[in-house]
């Protein structure tokens, strides 16, 4: 297994608080071997040699992209190759899509198409409020798109929200699809007193955790739950950052939190 750092931890609604060369250099410094290149952080065409370039020479894969929309139209189906150019371009292996609807099965089959003429696999992410929220209805989609291009991202939290806590369960049940895994964290907000900021998701108010908080992601479960099915993949850390913590402390702490647990028997 290797880590991969997100762009998300730099995220905010304000945008990006790191510059693409900056990101490429923390990742490097921090020790992760790949980066999330978050869609709005895609550079244009003409800095890719550029970026590829240094990239490499930090010994940083820039692992995949984001697909904004779905290839619907003309605009959408020439961002989808935008993207996918781009992944191309520096290296990278699979391209992110979203499904919320029964009428995204149509053209996600047209973006793993897409995808699968440049050798790109496509990936969707466990998620609440996706088709692919609970471990049955990610079964149902993928057996539903029924395309050899699509592949998925296993993620804990997401299930946990929805009442799925049997890491080694749904890893199992969902190993013929998972070619990545990702770590965030959070725990339920059980004091008034706690300083952090409460954020509600699907009626209760939880809170970012760090790593080995006992409320939040049980780690050592979670990696023996992938070791359990074979995974030997990607890890992308993409947590949400506390507005008290610097996204670069939080990076930091995962990495020496997690490097441990790659290997661990």
């Amino acid at each position: 297994m290797k880590l991969c750092l997100s762009g998300r931890l730099w995220e905010s609604p304000k945008g990006y608080s790191i510059t693409l060369h900056e990101f490429l250099a923390t990742a490097a410094e921090l020790g992760y071997q790949g980066i999330e290149l978050r869609y709005p952080m895609i550079p244009p065409p003409e800095k890719l040699e550029a970026i590829r370039n240094e990239a490499k020479r930090l010994g940083v894969t820039v692992v995949f992209s984001t697909c904004a929309a779905l290839p619907r139209d003309d605009a959408t189906r020439k961002d989808a190759i935008r993207v996918l150019d781009t992944i191309v371009a520096l290296g990278g292996h699979d391209i992110r899509a979203t499904m919320g609807s029964d009428d995204d099965y149509a053209p996600m089959r047209t973006l793993a198409d897409m995808a699968s003429e440049k050798g790109i696999k496509v990936v969707m992410q466990i998620h609440i409020n996706t088709l692919c929220d609970t471990v049955e209805r990610t079964e149902q989609c993928l057996k539903k798109l029924n395309h050899p291009n699509m592949r998925l991202t296993y993620d804990p939290i997401h299930l946990g929200w929805m009442g799925d806590r049997d890491m080694a369960a749904s890893a199992r049940r969902l190993k013929p699809w998972i070619v990545r895994a990702n770590v965030q964290n959070y725990a339920p907000a059980r004091s008034n007193q706690d300083p952090r900021q409460k954020i509600q998701i699907l009626g209760k108010d939880w809170l970012r955790a760090l790593p080995g908080d006992p409320d939040g992601l049980d780690h050592n479960a979670y990696f023996k739950a992938l070791r359990g099915i074979g995974f030997d993949g990607w890890i992308n850390v993409m947590c949400d950052v506390d507005p008290s913590m610097t996204s670069k402390a939080v990076a930091k702490q995962n990495h020496d939190l997690l490097s441990p647990l790659l290997s661990a028997s």
